[in-house]
């Protein structure tokens, strides 16, 4: 079945299957520091914040107020993906002092985007959601916007998290 978001008023098609709640998730990324990254043993739940580019108002947005609510969830790892540059995430990162949140970048591989159905084809861009895993790495939680141009729902993710502090 074919998945597609909005970007504007285009729609584009994602690439990968849909993820779904018990689905486990493990993937390579690429550090601020161009290191190969892999999630695959979680010793923490760990809330995943997915975005097409930091440098727009509704990344920075979604990625800043992330920051604020790993300050209040410290129980927790969170992680930041997109198919930035790595060196796009560090500079973002040091502008915004941002120092509670693992920055990652999906660009060498694509394969978060790819496994787990966030990639827009065409747009090579990460679509925008959350996702929380338990320690064995299944979701447990999931958002993933229709709509690219529309910031996650920040209160319910709170509401979740609290749930299982």
């Amino acid at each position: 079945m074919k998945r597609t978001v909005m970007f504007s008023d285009k729609e584009f098609e994602l690439v990968g299957p849909q993820l779904k709640l018990g689905d486990k998730v493990t993937f390579k990324a690429t550090s601020k520091t161009l290191e190969s990254v892999t999630i695959d043993k979680l010793e923490k739940i760990t809330v995943l914040t997915i975005f097409p580019s930091i440098s727009t108002s509704i990344c920075d947005v979604q990625t800043s107020e992330m920051s604020k609510i790993a300050s209040e969830f410290t129980n927790f790892n969170f992680v930041a993906i997109s198919l930035d540059l790595p060196f796009t995430l560090k500079e973002w990162c040091g502008t915004k002092n941002v120092k509670n949140i693992e920055v990652l970048s999906d660009y060498r591989e694509r394969e978060f985007g790819k496994k787990y159905g966030f990639l827009i084809d065409d747009l090579f861009l990460l679509s925008r959601g959350t996702i929380v895993l338990d320690k064995s790495n299944k979701v447990i939680y999931i958002e993933q916007l229709k709509q690219v141009k529309t910031q996650i729902d920040f209160e319910k993710l709170r509401n979740f998290l609290k749930t299982i502090k």
